[in-house]
């Protein structure tokens, strides 16, 4: 239920961050509220995709070899619905960054790497020190 309550607030965010003038946001005043959307709903938007994408194929365990066909269809179908609403914002000509087909691409570009999930967290263990070494240092 979090999820769709997450996935809900970042829609009615992204409606919000697009019909609406904002001016620079300031607590004391409330008409400039709605320029908390701006931004933040489009980051709640990709998070909440890339963990729709990990609930699709299986949350945190490596998808098995006979559930692969299955779970490429069905990312290649929500991706392609998503990519299809995108395409049909767009043609409403309306000025607004539609994010829709990139997420559409995302959802089938993700595709091959299914099973390196397991594999990849494993060969970077070595490298951890360092990126955490490179996150300080900047």
């Amino acid at each position: 239920m979090g999820i769709d309550v997450a996935r809900g607030l970042a829609a009615l965010g992204m409606v919000g961050a697009h019909v609406g003038i904002a001016e620079t946001f300031d607590w004391a005043r409330v008409e400039t509220w709605l320029d908390v959307v701006h931004g933040r709903s489009s980051v709640l938007f990709a998070i909440v995709a890339g963990i729709s994408i990990a609930l699709v194929t299986g949350r945190t365990r490596r998808p098995a070899l006979e559930e692969l066909p299955a779970l490429r269809l069905r990312l290649l179908g929500r991706g392609a619905v998503v990519f299809a609403i995108g395409v049909a914002l767009e043609l409403l000509n309306t000025g607004i960054a539609v994010i829709l087909t990139v997420y559409g691409v995302l959802f089938v570009a993700v595709i091959p790497f299914l099973r390196w999930v397991a594999a990849a967290s494993t060969r970077s263990a070595p490298l951890r020190p360092c990126s955490s070494a490179v996150r300080w240092s900047g």
